[in-house]
């Protein structure tokens, strides 16, 4: 293993990695181990990469390019020399491709006993249905739902699936997998067997979609999204859906206009004076909702209007209330609308944005991807950094998607991918980097899902990123204690409905830190404690003295990992400043890629940033883990949304002198060019993917050779073949040409057949089903996304009710949890139900 490092060096200093990997996902698992300090040298053809596309500067930054052909006997000898030097190795072949360049895992360890390999794979083999189909990005998109559903106004309508260009599974299987390899590292340091880590991309998509697929089966009607009356809901949408199905691009056009009504005013964009949007994020919060109206002058405006402000945990379902402002009656969330439209229009939307986050709100001027990599701000705090590639130039890149203290300054910026220097792999020729003995004489194994076992996790986060974090460590085996304000600010579809999801496995305690007493029985947690979660604002830190140096009082030993909208790794004019996934996404050009300039769309909430923060989050978790081990360093983690709302749009979020910036954008976009799209059949939806090339291998049941030569004229061409056709029998035409084709799933299919597969099989099955009091069958999908040797991640209890374990785990640390809960400083519950 690597010796002993010195405090001040990057987290994987001395991990030496081979990168076999192509395309995206693989290439950025080298990628994210780069940065954090680890020698990758990237194997590619002696023809170029496979995978040909500009991005590449990114994927490959900081790597020394080695060609080898590997279908030569010598240079497979050439690979097998650094695979003998290597902690990891990266790879996303099939199996029978690795099988026949003898590349299989019982090969390499042959030469390396001590090798992590890290797999990447499209399917598990336990999804049988694809198990002849390319896993195209496209097709894991179509097999999961993102079509039909990121969009949740336009499944209500029954609008026709659009294609989303982000390529949502491979950069959480990066991440994910990226992960694993840094938790093995620190398994294999303890004397543990090496691991084969397999992440595959439709499970690391579904990892992105959890709060999506989870269903509740006595859930109120409180948390319907969008809530629309019964009449409507149960009398005109099936109509409107039977009439839009496969309508004209004006009539869906009608439609979603019409269905943008129902946006609530809390979380939509509104036209300022000078044109642009501003999009507005004060949803389901007390705080955020006053403070808003205040701001703008209209908040006694709004209480003449009807409006009232009362404890949504213990009011009940009010139509009225400005703590939980998605429930608000149509005709109260109309007139809101119509109050802060007039006021917004009357000053410029930067003017507003600065005005409204001065105040702690979370605002943002809607801009496109290009204007987000040009911002000044963000490339002052290294969120995106400047990297002078050797092809293109200088270009504009991702910064690290998570980075921790003492971080040497040569580390904050990611360098260059390598050309034409041998020197790496003459180096790793003179030293092993394991003792290969040692390793092949242990044969023990170890679960994944006890990788954490003994570490004891305080979580003091809300909403969606900073939970996921807690339950992706709760998932490898750690100890998880949430702890939560009596009081939130944040309303129950925030806090309990999204908990349900993120809070499994954890135990909760509800304790008032704004007391002197409160923190007093905090800090007696804290000392028993190995990491900290926070996503707790800087000012609200400071409010309850939560600083580095006040808890290592405590704990010097404390990891504490702190999640916040822009703390990147230099400092800056952002780093003050709050956020949330749909402001990234408003921000960063995610909203006008999936929509346009007169329209900007919401890709889906939690799925598109949150989600890859909150894993990230766990990524740099493990790194301070593993630098703890290897160093005897306590190091801090920090990791932001705006980071992630970068990374989550490769290949488009990098720029360059002369970039052309042409994208698939909008409600109407269907694909990339027209064996790359989605295409209606008689009786369904289908999605194909090819290369462009592969025209003429099209069977002449679809298009005669003779055809169109121009994408245009073909996509036309297919529009007329598939429509006439059967799902079946288009699915069965393309497959007989070799064609990656996939019927387009929608998440309640999906949902049905899948839990129907678990009550015959839970050995591989994506969904579990637990019973909660007062909610009967609850339905969350299971954490799939890597498996290690075969083995699964932690099967995660339910969410237990907020503050179900205040009184039991207070005692357990010594601390009078009657007296606590007597004086309202402690509580067993925010409300007498567990979903309010």
């Amino acid at each position: 293993m690597p010796e002993k490092k010195s405090n001040h060096c990057a987290a994987l200093s001395g991990v030496k990695v081979v990168d076999l990997g192509c395309y995206i996902a693989g290439p950025l698992v080298g990628m994210l181990l780069t940065d954090q300090g680890a020698e990758t040298i990237k194997v590619e053809p002696l023809s170029g990469p496979l995978f040909d596309h500009r991005v590449n500067a990114v994927l490959n930054r900081g790597k020394k390019h080695c060609p080898i052909d590997l279908k030569l006997t010598e240079g497979r000898k050439r690979l097998m020399d650094l695979v003998k030097h290597a902690d990891i190795l990266i790879e996303n072949y099939s199996p029978n491709v690795m099988n026949r360049l003898g590349l299989s895992p019982a090969s390499l360890r042959k030469i390396n006993p001590g090798l992590i390999i890290v797999s990447i794979k499209g399917f598990s083999v336990a999804d049988h249905a694809f198990k002849n189909i390319k896993a195209y990005e496209g097709i894991i998109a179509a097999a999961t739902g993102q079509y039909t559903d990121i969009h949740a106004i336009r499944k209500a309508f029954g609008l026709d699936p659009v294609y989303t260009a982000l390529p949502i599974a491979s950069v959480y299987a990066a991440v994910h997998a990226a992960t694993a390899a840094v938790l093995a590292l620190r398994e294999r340091a303890q004397g543990k067997s090496p691991a084969l880590i397999e992440s595959t991309l439709v499970d690391a998509a579904l990892s992105a979609m959890s709060s999506m697929y989870m269903k509740i089966d006595n859930q109120a009607n409180r948390y319907d999204a969008p809530r629309l009356p019964n009449i409507l809901n149960k009398v005109v949408l099936p109509v409107i859906r039977k009439w839009s199905n496969k309508s004209s691009a004006s009539r869906q056009d009608k439609l979603l206009d019409l269905a943008r009504k129902s946006y609530p005013a809390m979380m939509t964009s509104y036209k300022c004076r000078d044109g642009k949007l501003l999009y507005v994020f004060a949803i389901d919060n007390a705080k955020l909702s006053i403070t808003l109206l205040k701001t703008l002058g209209l908040y006694e405006k709004t209480l003449t209007e009807g409006l009232i402000i009362k404890d949504p945990y213990k009011s009940g379902d009010l139509r009225n209330n400005l703590a939980e402002t998605s429930n608000l009656s149509r005709r109260l969330q109309n007139r809101l609308k119509s109050l802060l439209a007039e006021r917004f229009a009357q000053e410029d939307a930067k003017k507003w944005e600065i005005t409204l986050s001065g105040k702690g709100l979370t605002c943002a001027v809607v801009g496109t991807t290009q204007e987000w990599l040009n911002n000044a701000d963000l490339q002052e705090s290294g969120i995106v950094t400047f990297i002078d590639d050797p092809i293109l130039g200088s270009t504009v890149q991702p910064g690290l998607q998570t980075f921790l203290s003492q971080t040497p300054t040569e580390n904050i910026t990611p360098k260059a991918r390598i050309f034409n220097d041998k020197s790496l792999a003459a180096q790793w020729e003179k030293c092993s980097c394991v003792n290969q003995q040692a390793v092949a004489d242990n044969l023990t194994l170890s679960s994944p899902s006890l990788w954490l076992a003994g570490i004891t996790v305080i979580e003091l986060c809300s909403m969606v990123a900073g939970p996921v974090s807690g339950r992706t460590l709760a998932e490898y085996g750690a100890k998880v204690i949430k702890i939560e304000t009596p009081r939130p600010n944040h309303g129950p579809r925030l806090t309990c409905w999204y908990g349900i999801d993120v809070n499994q496995g954890k135990s909760s305690i509800l304790l008032d830190l704004k007391t002197e007493k409160g923190r007093d029985a905090f800090n007696q947690i804290l000392a028993s404690g190995d990491i900290l979660l926070s996503n707790i604002s800087k000012n609200a830190e400071k409010a309850l003295g939560l600083s580095t140096q006040s808890m290592h009082k405590i704990n010097e030993e404390l990891i504490i990992a702190r999640l916040k909208g822009f703390n990147g790794p230099l400092p800056s004019s952002l780093s003050q400043r709050s956020a949330y996934d749909p402001v990234l996404q408003a921000m960063s050009g995610i909203m006008m890629r999936y929509g346009d300039e007169k329209n900007p769309e919401l890709h889906a909430i939690a799925s598109c940033v949150d989600a890859l923060t909150g894993y990230s989050h766990a990524f740099g978790v493990a790194l301070a883990l593993y630098k703890k081990q290897s160093s005897n360093t306590v190091s801090h983690v920090d990791t932001c949304l705006a980071t992630a709302a970068t990374l989550v749009q490769l290949p488009y979020a990098f720029t360059y002198k002369g970039r052309a910036w042409q994208e698939p954008n909008g409600q109407h976009s269907k694909g990339e060019h027209a064996l790359y799209r989605i295409y209606a059949t008689r009786d369904s939806w289908i999605f194909i993917a090819a290369n462009s090339s592969k025209v003429s291998e099209l069977p002449s049941g679809i298009m005669t050779h003779a055809g169109p030569s121009n994408d245009h004229e073909i996509t036309k061409k297919l529009i007329e073949s598939f429509k006439s056709m059967s799902t079946i029998e288009a699915l069965k035409l393309l497959q007989s040409a070799n064609i990656a084709a996939l019927e387009i799933e929608q998440i309640d299919t999906l949902r049905k057949k899948w839990l129907i597969s678990t009550e015959q099989s839970t050995e591989h099955s994506k969904l579990k089903t637990q019973h909660i009091e007062g909610l009967g069958k609850v339905s969350t999908l299971v954490a799939n996304q890597v498996m290690v040797n075969g083995q699964k991640l932690n099967l995660l209890a339910a969410s237990e009710k907020a503050g179900g374990s205040t009184q039991r785990l207070l005692k357990q640390f010594g601390i009078d949890a009657d007296h606590l809960i007597a004086e309202g400083i402690a509580a067993t519950e925010l409300s007498s139900s567990y979903l309010p």
